[in-house]
């Protein structure tokens, strides 16, 4: 897969999801912005997804000038598992994914997300369809076998109400990549309760941080990493440019 030393590159899953090319870049520079722009150029991008730092106003200012458009903005959190260890907070009605459960987190995932405000579906012109069936195809790869990654979910077997998906990624890190809690189960603070199982687990295999990150809007699930012990360190604004 082709990637520049800017940090852009193609995006397979994105491309054959909405039928076009997709690139993405991450963490870009102001001296980067026209070099990324010609590899979208010399490779057919129809759409860039690009992020950079909320404090890098210089950054911000060229990629809007350049006519990229802010979708979202994301929050990272995180909590430091050796200063902080999981302790006595677990909490009970957490279990881990077994094989029958994986159609439930993909039907979980498909209506929580349906009318999420993340930068898909702030973007008009992607499908609407398309926009939430990312999210579901993203909670049911997360169910395949990988080293390092995890679901756990909440409910009775056949009819689960909740998921988190977790992985192992740098070196003694530990991410919350993908969760979800379906409307009639919330106010009673399931997701909190998965948030700390699997910040446990990986503190059991290692983790000594443990991040996470959601679009500024999304208050429930920052006020749930509060009372989880993380807090905010980091944040992104997320822009689309389309190329016609």
């Amino acid at each position: 897969m082709p990637v520049d030393e800017s940090g852009v590159r193609l995006s397979p899953l994105d491309t054959n999801r909405f039928g076009i090319v997709v690139a993405r870049a991450d963490g870009v520079k102001r001296d980067q912005v026209e070099e990324v722009f010609d590899f979208c150029s010399s490779h057919q991008v129809r759409l860039l997804i690009c992020r950079c730092s909320v404090e890098d106003v210089a950054t911000t200012h060229a990629l809007s000038a350049a006519g990229c458009e802010l979708m979202d903005t994301l929050v990272y959190y995180e909590r430091d598992l050796v200063k902080l260890p999981v302790g006595g907070e677990i909490g009970g009605a957490v279990a881990p994914w077994e094989r029958g459960d994986t159609d439930q987190v993909e039907a979980i995932a498909r209506e929580c997300f349906r009318q999420y405000s993340g930068h898909y579906h702030a973007d008009p012109r992607l499908d609407r369809d398309a926009v939430t069936e990312t999210y579901a195809s993203w909670a049911r790869a997360l169910c395949e076998p990988a080293d390092g990654a995890f679901v756990l979910v909440a409910g009775e077997p056949g009819r689960r109400v909740a998921f988190s998906g977790f992985r192992q990624g740098p070196p003694e890190v530990g991410e919350l990549v993908l969760g979800a809690v379906l409307p009639s189960a919330r106010g009673g603070g399931l997701y909190r309760k998965l948030t700390v199982a699997g910040m446990a687990r990986l503190q059991s295999a290692g983790a000594r941080k443990f991040i996470t990150s959601t679009h500024l809007g999304n208050w429930s699930a920052q006020a749930s990493w509060s009372a989880a012990g993380l807090h905010p360190y980091s944040a992104h604004h997320t822009f689309h440019r389309w190329f016609d």
